[in-house]
């Protein structure tokens, strides 16, 4: 498991029932279910289960900026309860949205076309206290019923990297730059469709014209919508034609991420080789940009470099401005003069609730010392949710919390083979995340380069014997990479363990030295490896110990052609000094303690 994000983004940003439960588009199916926010299996019993109502959880989650939880509404039961006039504002905000986009046109239905299916999506937004922080309304096409080479053809979209995040807080507190977010509005609406596209007529749709017609105050948003109303009633037999992308459609990231690629451009940022999403100024060689979807992330001092920015963005898209960064991707932002750190405690706090363990008692490590778990032969469907807490402990250890990198990586592996013994280790992290829910990753001023750590644990599976590599880069005092991972074949000896671990990190530090140059810190891209087996060292530098070495892959020896070109210089470090120790194996409290503060992690309140 490593720390970098997915590397695709979604073509449907909206939380939505299963598609492939449909045979096709149902012109009279626009509802949506209810999607519960607890967990999958919440009406099944497990061990150790306290029923609690949603809104008391909620109510223990204390920070208001850091969570916001979003719960889907039955079409039918919204229009028709005491909320409903709400929920047709919502709805109506969401087409003069797609109105003054020119997102769509009225038309007459081709003949023999087969029109893609579209519903809308009601959703309840609340605040961590239980109350409703405000009520949303997305048209969404159904996708699933494009046809590959005649509806879309290229549908990838690149996202941002969460290590390249982590590297443009390090380099801020660094050099004292502040990080400014922003968001577009209804961002996918504004990405070219490639092809002819064809969608059937949302439910509602002439009311909710109506509506705009006559409340509306923007005469072009009243003339846009009469066109269409006229449009509707001159057809009994309409369809949309799609101008511009729609949340849905399978090119509607790539088509987004095209277009906003191309105005960034046009203000003078530059998206680097190592990350597509990674942008530099060629204007301001202190001003970088993050882009995540519709999320962005602006790093700059210059104030009116960045007012200039903003105001290009501005002109193309309907921006928010959102100030200083506090909150983004589920990670919050902490700045000051002399450091910047990230969090995830509300997101902790969310999962707490969610598996009943708010009120659990604290341990202080990841994973009990000695834990050797095996395979569970009984493969009888299990009532406790393990692998739904699992995927909620990964985003969480691959985005600031490295100290359970190697913990979620291990239990992992046991995801369709567990039994009570695995459930009680998982809720073991659980209970030391309740302990540490308040740490963050805390980025300070610090002169010397980028330094990274290699460590592996031999033969440690007793299933199969494989061994564990772990590796962690660190800038600014803080952690901004950072892997933990089974090895894929049997190392022979110790030696050759840490050899291949080596290997994963030799690449990952030549990658981010890559990065570094591209945005202009090249003193800082000088890595150094430190590595506790002296044995390892020596293979990597010369090819010593053929005897017992003369088996090893040949994709390993890759760490000494790296050497030998200066990428990196490799450096021993004695055992109790390696923090990677945490990324290979469970350690007693002292050594996690001293591993967590050397990756940056600090307890602040």
């Amino acid at each position: 498991m490593n720390s970098n994000s997915l590397d695709e983004a979604p073509s449907d940003n909206c939380p939505t029932t299963n598609a492939s439960s449909s045979d096709g588009p149902d012109e009279s199916e626009n509802v949506v279910r209810v999607v519960p926010i607890e967990d999958t299996n919440a009406n099944e019993p497990y061990e150790g289960r306290v029923t609690r109502s949603r809104s008391k959880r909620l109510a223990q989650l204390t920070d208001p900026e850091s969570t916001m939880i979003a719960c889907e509404v039955d079409m039918k039961e919204a229009l028709s309860g005491p909320d409903k006039a709400a929920w047709f504002d919502a709805m109506r905000d969401e087409v003069k949205s797609l109105v003054n986009n020119d997102t769509l046109t009225v038309v007459e239905k081709p003949h023999s076309a087969k029109l893609i299916g579209c519903r809308t999506v009601l959703r309840n937004k609340y605040n961590p206290d239980g109350t409703i922080c405000r009520r949303k309304a997305r048209l969404v096409a159904q996708g699933f019923s494009q046809i590959p080479g005649i509806d879309h053809f290229e549908t990838f979209a690149p996202v941002a990297r969460l290590d390249s995040l982590r590297t443009l807080a390090a380099l801020a507190s660094q050099h004292k730059l502040k990080i400014f977010q922003f968001d577009v509005v209804t961002a996918y609406l504004h990405g070219e469709v490639d092809t002819t596209l064809h969608m059937q007529i949302p439910k509602m749709l002439p009311e909710i014209l109506e509506s705009i017609i006559a409340t509306e105050n923007d005469q072009v948003t009243v003339d846009k919508a009469k066109i269409m109303l006229d449009d509707l009633k001159k057809n009994d037999k309409s369809a949309c034609k799609l101008n511009k992308a729609l949340y849905g459609l399978r090119q509607a990231g790539r088509r987004w991420y095209e277009k906003i690629n191309g105005v960034l451009k046009q203000l003078g940022l530059r998206p680097t080789s190592c990350d597509p999403c990674l942008y530099t100024d060629s204007r301001d060689k202190l001003t970088f940009m993050l882009l995540y979807v519709d999320d962005i992330l602006l790093v700059s001092r210059n104030i009116a470099r960045v007012a200039e920015i903003k105001k290009g963005l501005a002109a193309s898209f309907d921006l928010k401005d959102m100030g200083l960064a506090k909150y983004c991707l589920g990670i919050e932002i902490e700045q000051s003069n002399s450091s910047v750190s990230l969090c995830q405690s509300g997101f902790i706090k969310e999962i707490l609730a969610r598996f009943d363990m708010l009120d659990c008692k604290p341990v202080s490590t990841p994973l009990a010392t000695g834990l050797k778990l095996e395979r569970c032969k009984d493969l009888t469907p299990k009532s406790f949710p393990y692998r739904e807490l699992i995927g909620a402990l990964m985003y969480l250890s691959v985005g600031t919390r490295p100290d359970i990198t190697h913990a979620v990586s291990y239990l992992s592996q046991f995801n369709s083979c567990h039994d009570n013994t695995h459930w009680t280790a998982a809720k073991h992290v659980l209970r030391y995340l309740k302990g540490t829910s308040s740490m963050k990753l805390v980025y300070s001023r610090d002169e010397k380069g980028l330094k990274g750590f290699a460590d592996a644990d031999w033969g440690s599976d007793i299933t199969d014997r494989k061994s564990y590599s772990g590796y962690v880069f660190s800038l600014s005092n803080g952690a901004i990479s950072w892997c933990s991972k089974k090895q894929k074949s049997v190392a022979l000896s110790s030696t050759e363990a840490e050899y291949m671990s080596l290997s994963d990190a030799a690449k990952e530090a030549i990658y981010l030295s890559s990065l570094l140059t591209e945005l202009g810190f090249t003193d800082l891209s000088r890595t150094i490896i430190y590595n506790d087996n002296q044995s390892a060292g020596k293979l990597a530098t010369n090819p010593v110990f053929h005897a017992r070495s003369k088996h090893i892959d040949i994709r390993a020896h890759f760490v000494r052609e790296a050497l030998k070109d200066g990428k990196f210089t490799l450096e021993y470090l004695p055992t109790e000094d390696m923090i990677a120790d945490i990324l290979t194996k469970a350690l007693p409290k002292p050594k996690v303690d001293f591993c967590v503060k050397g990756l940056g992690l600090s307890r602040q309140e």
